[in-house]
């Protein structure tokens, strides 16, 4: 099973993530690559962050 970035389209390979489409006939998972996870996490935060401060005021 090939792992794919939901957001950037890297694949998963052994030697880290990299911009290569995987084989047609490799069965696929979607995850975040590392680099995409951070900007996920970052902006969530941010949400968090005002959703929090506007219930708050």
């Amino acid at each position: 099973m090939t792992t794919v970035c939901c957001v950037c389209n890297k694949t998963k390979k052994r030697s880290g993530w990299v911009r290569e489409q995987p084989s047609d006939k490799t069965s696929l998972s979607h995850g975040y690559c590392p680099e995409c996870f951070c900007k996920v996490m970052k902006k969530i935060n941010d949400y968090s962050s005002k959703q929090l401060s506007s219930s708050e005021a």
